[in-house]
């Protein structure tokens, strides 16, 4: 169909009101500083700055020359004029709109979008209710919309155009969560998308269950389920037994499930950053869009030895390729 021109202007500001209006609502401040180097950009000489956050999710702010020099072709994204900020999406790209087309636009959202952006908070819903579809579509492929007062984060993968939904530690079931003794609850902006993490300070054994409606994904899909953690500075005995794995569906009798261990010495082999690592608890598919329940749950048994030292992300739901 060849390229389509999104005329942004003040799009890009609408973009970063809205992410930075979520993170506050949240309890997240907006960090300031977003270079490797720790360096302050300079949003007032025409620079949208651009940083991955840890656990797979881009802050609305671009760079415009750097991309330019990158040559983001496989995004479909060129610029042709920096000073009006004006951006062409080729079609062939996953998150390619029509800016005389809304319909088509709405047809690539998920089908139950009102009711995702109704469980967002009323400052985020008032901004994204503003926006045309083609601009919720391009802004769900870049920012979460988090709902369910914080606790989980759904966008769109750029890859397949798909639902990517994320459980913050809060929105998980951790036994003894509420034990001062043996979980803290903590705050790291710089590196999650969440407002809160949590860290084991002294356990005996885990046990971190969560759960997902399978209507608030994509039909007709396979579903990885990822377990997202890192480390804090002190560490101790996780790696001595493995923790096992079940995904199933709400209903089905609990079968063994894959084990695997959480070792520090590991390296990471996913290339979230900022230290986060996730393994992969299991899959699922999902045919029609049923409103089945999906639990997710992750055990170490107790093995007389004190354990310490492990952050809790979340549970991330992926689709798989192919």
């Amino acid at each position: 169909m060849g390229l389509s021109e999104i005329k942004a202007r003040g799009e890009k500001f609408v973009y970063k009101k809205i992410y930075k209006e979520e993170r506050k609502n949240y309890g997240y401040g907006v960090p300031e500083k977003i270079s490797s180097e720790g360096k302050q950009k300079d949003i007032s000489e025409g620079k949208i700055g651009k940083k991955a956050d840890d656990q797979g999710v881009r802050e609305p702010e671009m760079d415009i020359k750097e991309e330019k020099e990158k040559g983001k072709a496989e995004m479909g994204i060129t610029v042709h004029n920096e000073n009006a900020c004006s951006l062409s999406v080729s079609s062939s790209s996953p998150c390619a709109v029509n800016d005389d087309s809304d319909a088509k636009s709405e047809s690539l959202l998920p089908e139950n979008i009102k009711d995702i952006i109704s469980r967002s908070d009323s400052e985020s819903k008032k901004l994204l209710n503003s926006l045309s579809m083609n601009d919720l579509y391009f802004h769900l492929c870049k920012i979460p919309i988090f709902i369910d007062k914080g606790t989980k984060s759904i966008s769109i993968d750029e890859g397949s155009g798909k639902i990517c939904c994320m459980i913050g530690a809060k929105g998980l079931t951790i036994e003894h969560a509420e034990a001062s003794e043996c979980w803290q609850w903590k705050s790291l902006p710089e590196t999650s998308r969440f407002p809160q993490v949590a860290e084991s300070k002294e356990v005996w054994f885990l046990h971190i269950k969560g759960q997902i409606r399978t209507n608030m994904l994509s039909s007709k899909t396979t579903y990885g389920v990822y377990f997202v953690y890192k480390f804090a500075e002190i560490i101790s005995e996780f790696h001595q037994e493995p923790v096992e794995l079940w995904v199933k569906l709400k209903g089905q009798k609990k079968g063994k499930g894959p084990s695997n261990y959480l070792d520090p010495s590991q390296p990471y082999q996913d290339g979230r950053g900022e230290g986060w690592r996730e393994i992969e608890m299991g899959e699922f598919f999902i045919e029609h869009g049923e409103n089945d329940k999906v639990l997710c749950i992750l055990m170490q048994d107790d093995n007389e030895v004190k354990k310490a030292g492990l952050i809790v992300g979340g549970i991330e739901f992926r689709p798989k390729e192919g």
